[in-house]
């Protein structure tokens, strides 16, 4: 389910939530304008130290699209994809709650 909330951008990203009147904002808490699923699955310092773009077949287009075809289609790249939307959404919940992030090294 969260991996569903991440590529569709559905679910409590701000950007989402925002064009419904469900956020006040729709920025990041990085400080990105935009909270959406390609800033937080492909590019959001918050997320740097857990994301592998290369292990989830993510590519970045010419044009500056995110790629994400190859992902859907490996099972190696979809289990690291739940994996990483596990560990994103619940260090978004303890950011948004004011709390430290727990040392990862």
């Amino acid at each position: 389910m969260l991996t569903s909330f991440l590529i569709t951008g559905h679910g409590s990203l701000n950007a989402f939530l925002h064009a419904r009147g469900l956020s006040e904002t729709a920025g990041c808490l990085c400080g990105n304008p935009s909270e959406d699923w390609q800033h937080v699955l492909c590019v959001c310092p918050l997320y740097a130290d857990v994301r592998d773009l290369d292990g989830l077949r993510i590519q970045q287009s010419t044009s500056g699209d995110w790629i994400v075809a190859e992902t859907l289609m490996n099972q190696d790249s979809m289990e690291l994809l739940e994996n990483y939307a596990r560990t994103i959404f619940s260090r978004r919940r303890t950011l948004r709650h004011g709390q430290p992030m727990p040392d990862t090294h």
